[in-house]
């Protein structure tokens, strides 16, 4: 469902990871890691979006010279183990504003539980820190930032025999609290919240606690966040509208309607999201559909979004195979529609529910694939199927 990049990034929900990466050009996350000299299989098709579920693997030395990173700005270096050679001036590789931020994120991380029941003496905020649990349990991780110290925790066996027990937060996140709290007994540690140095870029602006985009004046709820003027993308609420409603039907009328109404806010949520509540039983309060004297006309601003089949992707699809030669024709659409209207290369193919995919057997060619939702708003795309053996 919907949540903030902070509970995503804290709680490793990583699709919303794996959408910002499918974005990342110029570098991708793989040539970023490349750049920095980290060992990477030579193919970057090896990984495809999985690199940022961690299938890249990465030394202790490096995974802390990254979290350094952070710390420093930006600015990436390499560990100096005999303290005698000159120092590495490094390179930058991100802002000041987003190493800021991914601290400020990770500092609100929730701390693990401790062993005898109390809790921890350090700040609640002045640790940044994530853990990390491979695949089979083969081991655990856990990482923290605090004052000008990086440190790191690995849990498992030298064999590399995997283990249920070796989960980052359960296993590597308590050992690497009472590692930070052991060494703050030896070394003065300043424990202080993150707060934006005065030469950057970034604000604490409002925005609409439900949404996430700035707020207008049928957001009823507000939080306040950071900002990278900009950068930040300027986006107001659209979740939050306001509509006219028909006193007898209940639904959503034209500016012409002639009858009685009321205006309403209601939250409107994309189809996709919509599906996702209701599977995990999260109750909303749908909007309004149309009513029939509206039907038919372009209302709204909102479109459908075509998500399958992707644009301009070519499809290898197998010649042999009952299923091999369909693709499903499947669209984000607003949240208060309730059916779509595909198109193949102008003809029309069916109708579907607007969370649901419509099934097409597949013909090979050049092909444009058009959406329409009941509202009469419409998506295009292009894209290619070829045949393989």
């Amino acid at each position: 469902g919907s949540l903030s990049a902070k509970d995503a990034l804290v709680h490793s929900r990583n699709i919303s990871a794996i959408l910002v990466a499918q974005e990342l050009q110029k570098p991708t996350l793989y040539e970023f890691l490349d750049s920095l000299q980290i060992p990477l299989h030579p193919d970057p098709q090896h990984y495809g979006l999985s690199i940022v579920l961690g299938t890249a693997e990465v030394t202790m030395e490096e995974l802390v010279q990254l979290y350094a990173m952070f710390k420093n700005q930006g600015v990436y270096r390499r560990i100096n183990k005999t303290g005698t050679s000159s120092r590495d001036e490094g390179q930058r590789v991100l802002s000041k504003e987003a190493s800021f931020l991914i601290l400020d994120m990770l500092s609100k991380n929730p701390k693990p539980a401790s062993e005898a029941g109390d809790q921890w003496r350090l700040n609640p905020q002045s640790v940044a820190w994530k853990t990390g649990t491979s695949v089979g349990f083969r081991d655990a991780w856990a990482i923290g930032v605090f004052d000008h110290f990086v440190m790191a925790v690995w849990v498992g066996n030298f064999s590399g025999v995997g283990n249920p027990a070796f989960i980052g937060r359960e296993a590597a996140a308590p050992l690497l609290f009472s590692l930070i709290e052991a060494f703050a007994e030896i070394k003065k540690v300043a424990f202080s919240t993150p707060f934006p140095p005065s030469d950057l870029n970034i604000t604490d602006v409002e925005f609409c606690a439900l949404s996430g985009d700035l707020p207008h004046a049928d957001c009823p709820n507000r939080k306040r966040s950071w900002f990278v003027p900009g950068v930040s993308p300027i986006r107001q609420c659209k979740v939050h509208r306001r509509v006219e409603v028909d006193l007898i039907t209940g639904k959503q009328v034209c500016p012409k309607f002639e009858g009685e109404s009321v205006t309403q806010v209601f939250e409107y949520w994309s189809t996709d999201l919509l599906k996702l509540f209701k599977q995990a039983g999260v109750g909303r309060k749908l909007p309004p559909t149309l009513h029939s004297s509206c039907l038919g006309r372009a209302y709204g601003e909102i479109g459908p979004k075509i998500i399958s089949p992707k644009k301009d992707i070519v499809y290898y699809l197998r010649t042999s195979g009952s299923d091999s030669k369909k693709i499903p024709l499947l669209a984000i659409g607003d949240g208060n529609i309730t059916s779509l209207s595909w198109y193949i290369d102008h003809q029309f193919i069916g109708k579907s529910d607007a969370s649901d995919p419509l099934v097409w057997n597949a013909v090979a060619g050049d092909h444009s694939a058009r959406v329409i939702d009941d509202q009469g708003r419409s998506s295009e795309i292009n894209f290619r199927v070829q045949w393989v053996d």
